[in-house]
């Protein structure tokens, strides 16, 4: 037989040899199969945690760890009750969103990584939450040497239920507030002074309520512009 024929030959049974070691790798591989990637929420208004569910399980011949799990917010915490995971052994990532002051459709991002050499897997969580208090402006604001009157902010209750608490506090002891009912449980008037506006100030006004039985903390700012450079 010429060199040349069995050179191809050889040539030839090293990449069927290779080929078969790599088939044989990708049956063995270590893989997470997701039961659900996205999970759609809707809230009510006495809701401050939603939890999400992500089971999983070890589909492939090999043993897999998380090595990773991340939340695209400080809002969202995940929970895993281990890392490791042996062929066809299943577990769930649950996710804990704290609605806070959100409203609206909110979407937050749970990213999942392991030692199998896939790319990280990410699982979302949707959560449409209700209006529950109308902050009518969302801020006041002063120019620099602008009268010092004050200024009034809105709120109004969104939901059935009444509240039955309400009180606020500056962050800045030179920004006074004050609430006054309008509708006893339904609107409440936040009259803010700063005082003087000679030079720039900001306040974050921490609104705290209580309506049946959830607390919830609303806020809204305050702020004195500073001069302009040049006047």
């Amino acid at each position: 037989m010429p060199a040349t024929s069995t050179r191809a030959l050889l040539s030839l049974a090293v990449l069927t040899l290779i080929g078969v070691f790599f088939c044989g790798a990708g049956v063995a591989r270590a893989e997470l199969a997701w039961t659900r990637k996205n999970v759609e929420l809707k809230a009510d208004a006495q809701t401050s945690v939603v939890e999400a569910k992500f089971p999983f399980k070890n589909t492939g011949a090999k043993a897999v760890d998380v090595t990773q799990v991340m939340s695209s917010c400080g809002c969202t915490t995940v929970a895993l009750e281990k890392r490791h995971y042996e062929p066809n052994e299943g577990g769930e990532i649950v996710a804990r969103y704290t609605l806070g002051e959100h409203t609206g459709q909110q979407k937050k991002s749970v990213l999942v990584t392991t030692n199998d050499g896939s790319e990280p897997v990410e699982l979302t969580l949707a959560v449409r939450i209700p209006e529950i208090l109308r902050i009518t402006p969302a801020f006041v604001t002063w120019k620099h040497d602008e009268a010092p009157t004050p200024k009034q902010i809105i709120f109004e209750m969104m939901q059935d239920t009444p509240i039955k608490d309400i009180s606020v506090q500056s962050s800045n002891s030179a920004v006074t507030a004050e609430l006054v009912p309008l509708v006893k449980g339904r609107k409440y008037q936040l009259t803010v002074n700063p005082g003087h506006t000679d030079q720039h100030l900001f306040a974050t006004l921490a609104v705290h309520t209580q309506f049946g039985d959830n607390e919830r903390v609303f806020r809204t700012y305050a702020t004195v512009q500073p001069a302009v450079q040049g006047d």
